[in-house]
């Protein structure tokens, strides 16, 4: 219902020579809906477009809620029986209103204008390309064959041209329509629950709730070389804490290396900042980083030489009052012998 009250406006035509440079830059910031992650420059638009080397369609795109300009672009040649698509593009502000099945459907109808039987699409798997897959795969290839560095897609000109982009675009893939898992593609597993919509409108809708929420997300202790060591003191559950916080992991041993936890250096400052806050105690920044442990941080507060010396605290701040105590005490002893004289 939504899309077919957009009011949404298309046009698919040939580029002017003053829509090159647009072009170029679609092939350089387009990451999600871009099928071949092809970069090209202005000049080598125009050097593929006015040698006739390929042809190319821009895609305009406006609907009741604003102008989106030049969104889209399809640079393709062809050979005796497909349309090759070399270069498919559409900008993420434009997903998602049946804008990529309208040019699909474009793509049918010019190749049926040439006599040609079917519309190739070579896809290029990149990091962030995988809605422009998820698209191929769901609008229903005749055929897809794996050239190793890249997959080509082989639809069927005329089912292209006649299909329905309302339905095509709202229509769910069936879970073995889904794109099939590689080496290069990490597969996100579908939630089971249904998105908490409520939740995130009331509880979830402001920055302290969210990041409360966050907090409370935790991973287990990744398996490390080193083995686990138990917490021993209050002030080492204390640090630990504030480190399963930070890090988002339950389950840190007293001698895990913070490095080998996965944590970073501005983790490290966070932690560095939640100590003085919660625990109360402060120390350099430069100090922390080679304090590598919980353990190792515990102990620059409350060193074993302060137990065994009787201070009451073990804290940094008596150590130092006591050496500022003694200090005092020998030069008092420089001092006396010479006033005696």
């Amino acid at each position: 219902g939504f899309l077919e009250r957009l009011d949404l406006r298309i046009a698919i035509a040939e580029p002017a020579e003053s829509q090159y440079a647009r072009i170029a830059q679609l092939t350089q910031r387009t990451n999600q809906f871009n099928a071949s992650g092809i970069r090209r420059s202005m000049e080598q638009v125009a050097g593929l477009l006015l040698s006739g080397k390929r042809e190319a369609r821009v895609v305009e795109v406006s609907d009741r809620f604003g102008d989106y300009g030049l969104v889209g672009a399809v640079l393709f040649t062809s050979d005796a029986e497909a349309l090759l698509v070399e270069t498919l593009l559409l900008s993420c502000r434009a997903l998602g209103r049946s804008v990529e099945q309208r040019i699909a459907i474009h793509l049918g109808e010019a190749a049926l204008q040439r006599g040609l039987h079917f519309v190739d699409i070579a896809y290029i798997e990149t990091p962030r390309n995988l809605p422009v897959r998820q698209f191929l795969e769901h609008t229903d290839a005749a055929s897809r064959h794996d050239h190793g560095d890249h997959m080509i897609y082989r639809f069927d000109a005329r089912r292209l041209s006649q299909m329905d982009p309302i339905a095509s675009a709202t229509a769910a893939p069936a879970d073995d329509e889904a794109p099939a898992a590689s080496t290069r593609t990490a597969r996100i597993a579908p939630s089971t629950d249904a998105t908490p919509w409520l939740r995130i409108a009331t509880e979830w809708s402001d920055m302290h709730a969210l990041a409360e929420r966050l907090n409370r997300i935790r991973h287990q202790r990744p398996d490390l070389q080193t083995p686990f060591a138990p917490l021993q003191t209050p002030l080492e559950r204390q640090i630990a804490e504030i480190w399963e916080t930070v890090l988002g992991l339950d389950g840190i041993g007293a001698t895990d290396g913070f490095a080998e936890l996965g944590g970073s250096s501005l983790q490290l400052v966070q932690i560095h900042a939640r100590i003085q806050q919660h625990i109360g105690r402060s120390l350099p920044l430069t100090q922390l980083f080679a304090l590598p442990t919980v353990r190792a941080q515990a102990g620059f507060f409350s060193p074993p030489a302060a137990a065994a010396s009787g201070t009451p605290s073990g804290t940094l701040s008596s150590i130092q009052e006591r050496a500022q105590r003694q200090k005092a005490a020998m030069n008092r002893h420089k001092i006396l012998p010479h006033r005696q004289k």
